[in-house]
């Protein structure tokens, strides 16, 4: 009896860590798999640098606000960024509704410095707007659509991304309401930035500093909506929070932030070191200053470290199948739920 009963607690002890050992091995999976994967929009953000810095030390025509048509250095940067772009795309493609996280982001080291650095960079940038405001506000030539307010405006609200990239280096503040609002807040600040950016006719419209820069300034914001998001969810509630967004914003971030803001920002401290140079005189980004470019970068060295360091587990087929009836059921309920008109018809009606 007694060699009985032990077999069936061993038999019924190896059935249920079964689904155990299917989930670990099914997490040390997606983390093998992936993790060359998520390794590669860092290494092609700082290629990217390389390639855009060679570039616009040495093909940028003035003149004209273009590259050379020959430019080895330029063609290496748009295929860079085009295999980032797709990449990130294709990392929400293939993690949306398939993956889930296990814990949130945690700080590290390197979020650490890159948080202190862009908060440091976002006061900086701040002070020195406000310094030469009036020089570049007369400057212009437009009544309207001023880029030197936009750019105030948008160092002004910089000082609360200050704030929410600190604030998200601590596990209980992160969730807090003001951390949310200034983590918006700085979304609004970059946002803000894009459009000054885009209303500058320093450059032609077409010219592919301006794209470089809008893809880089849109990565950024992607990325910080993406903490907000996290800010949103409960640190016991690691599931709320989508993955495949997560790992699209922090890959598009760790490209571009990296390779256009780490590239252009060290162009222009290589500029500012060419004494003597006619290229000391001439920038194609006048209002895109070192400090903000290398807030960008900071910005996308959070970006990849969030990353390297998400944990994610693979759902089982019954878990996919019950999200999808979960996202089915909250559809038709927000269909068949009346709206504040027809609730307003409805009691006018009875009284």
């Amino acid at each position: 009896m007694s060699d009985r009963t032990s077999a069936k607690s061993a038999f019924s002890g190896a059935k249920s860590s079964a689904p155990q050992e299917k989930n670990a091995a099914a997490s040390s999976g997606v983390r093998g798999s992936a993790g060359v994967f998520r390794l590669t929009p860092p290494i092609l953000g700082i290629l990217l640098a390389v390639c855009y810095t060679a570039a616009m030390s040495r093909d940028f025509d003035f003149s004209i606000g273009h590259f050379e048509p020959a430019s080895f250095f330029f063609g290496a940067a748009v295929f860079l960024g085009a295999a980032g772009a797709v990449l990130s795309v294709l990392s929400w493609i293939l993690y949306t509704g398939r993956h889930a996280l296990t814990s949130l982001p945690a700080p590290t080291p390197l979020s650490l410095a890159g948080a202190v650095l862009g908060a440091l960079l976002s006061a900086a940038l701040c002070m020195q707007t406000l310094l030469n405001y009036q020089t570049a506000r007369a400057a212009e030539t437009a009544e309207t659509l001023s880029p030197s307010k936009l750019f105030l405006f948008s160092a002004l609200f910089g000082l609360f991304l200050a704030i929410a990239l600190l604030l998200a280096l601590s596990r209980e503040r992160r969730h807090r309401w003001y951390a949310l609002i200034c983590t918006l807040l700085g979304a609004l600040s970059v946002n803000i930035a894009m459009f000054g950016a885009y209303f500058d006719f320093a450059l032609p419209l077409n010219s592919p500093v301006r794209n470089f820069t809008t893809l880089c300034q849109a990565s950024v914001l992607l990325f910080l909506l993406s903490e907000a998001r996290i800010a949103l969810t409960p640190e016991d509630k690691p599931d709320d929070l989508p993955a495949g967004f997560q790992l699209f914003a922090s890959s598009a971030c760790a490209v571009f932030g990296i390779g256009i803001g780490g590239g252009g920002a060290l162009w222009q401290l290589i500029r500012s070191f060419s004494f003597g140079s006619e290229i000391i005189g001439k920038t194609p980004e006048p209002n895109l200053p070192v400090l903000r470019l290398a807030l960008y970068l900071a910005v996308g060295l959070i970006a990849a470290d969030r990353l390297l360091r998400l944990s994610l587990r693979r759902l089982t087929p019954e878990e996919i199948a019950a999200r999808r009836q979960a996202a089915r059921e909250e559809k038709e309920n927000k269909k068949s739920a009346p709206s504040s008109g027809d609730k307003e018809q409805n009691q006018s009606s009875e009284a």
